[in-house]
């Protein structure tokens, strides 16, 4: 390591000591360096310095510069003295307290940019754009994304560790078991809390659902953990609104919520809708339906690892329908229309 980051390290351990989130080994490490090289003993008192000032400022009440450098000349001006009033030189005064204050300025800046730098390195985040991603956390939980979501999560994600993550789109979860450690998920407005489960999370169209395919889940919002906490266990369907702030739970009746990442779609009779509406959320199609006499179809089959091509020609000859593309849109439409 060169001697420019190795500066950068130092810095970031001593403000990682001053905000209170070192671990004892890390306090020691500082302790030891400070005690063995002057250089970064001086750079440790410079940023306590730095760091108190900073706490001092932010105890201090609310100064109005303007309004006291008026009453200053207006008090100056009253007073019959028949002298000429030097104003330049409470200018200056203030002046090089201004200067002061920016050079302030740049090193809370510059502590509180390398204190944010330090903090992100403590994370890791993937995200999935146009694949499907599968993600073995630290603490050994899987994780699969969905297309165009991520997961943001810090490094000591552990057994021994707080385990939260932030998640954004959809993806599926299985988490390894930790009764006295809980799984912590945080999405938009609420909390998902788990200690060793699989389920699903989707947080597209306006709302958050959660399907729980093992285990049980409780969802609760961060302001009012106590009264606003619901339990979902295998099978359930949680509904978060996100416009409302309401959250229903129901049961879970679509078989294929997870096809986007098995690839196996099974129907039973169900109707073209649901069929087209579950070829879509696997595929990440656009498929719709064209006429009436359609949406009255109820088709059965099953499919596993089945390219969409061949799904759309085998819906074809069996519904005897047509399937056509336009302008980025798959249509079916009745071969009698």
């Amino acid at each position: 390591m060169d001697k420019k980051n190795q500066h950068i390290d130092h810095i970031g351990l001593i403000i990682k000591v001053l905000a209170g989130e070192a671990t004892t080994e890390e306090k020691t490490e500082l302790e030891s360096l400070i005690i063995a090289e002057p250089e970064i003993a001086n750079l440790y008192d410079e940023y306590t310095r730095l760091w108190n000032t900073l706490g001092a400022i932010k105890d201090m009440p609310d100064i109005d510069i303007d309004k006291e450098w008026d009453t200053f000349l207006n008090k100056t001006s009253q007073a019959d003295t028949g002298k000429i009033i030097p104003i330049n030189k409470p200018k200056s005064i203030f002046r090089n307290i201004l200067q002061y204050a920016a050079i302030l300025l740049i090193g809370i800046i510059t502590a509180s940019g390398i204190y944010y730098f330090v903090r992100q390195a403590q994370y890791e985040k993937y995200s999935s754009d146009n694949t499907i991603e599968n993600i073995e956390l630290p603490d050994g939980s899987q994780v699969t994304l969905n297309l165009n979501s991520s997961i943001k999560f810090h490094k000591n994600l552990t057994k021994n560790n707080t385990r939260n993550v932030i998640l954004k789109g959809d993806a599926y979860f299985d988490v390894e078991s930790d009764k006295s450690n809980p799984f912590i998920i945080d999405i938009m407005d609420i909390k998902v809390e788990v200690k060793g489960t699989s389920f699903y999370i989707d947080t597209h169209k306006g709302q958050i659902n959660i399907i729980v395919k093992s285990g049980t889940v409780m969802v609760y919002s961060p302001d009012n953990k106590s009264e606003k906490n619901v339990l979902l266990t295998k099978g359930d369907k949680g509904i978060y609104s996100l416009k409302n702030t309401t959250f229903n739970k129901t049961r879970n009746n679509n078989n294929n919520y997870l096809a986007w990442k098995t690839k196996k779609l099974i129907f039973d009779n169900s109707p073209l809708c649901s069929v087209i509406t579950d070829l879509n959320n696997t595929y990440h199609t656009n498929i719709m339906i064209k006429g009436e006499t359609l949406e009255n179809i109820h088709y059965t089959a099953t499919f596993e690892e089945e390219p969409l091509d061949n799904i759309l020609k085998i819906l074809k000859s069996t519904l005897d329908v047509d399937v056509y593309k336009k302008d980025n849109k798959i249509i079916l439409t009745s071969a009698e229309e």
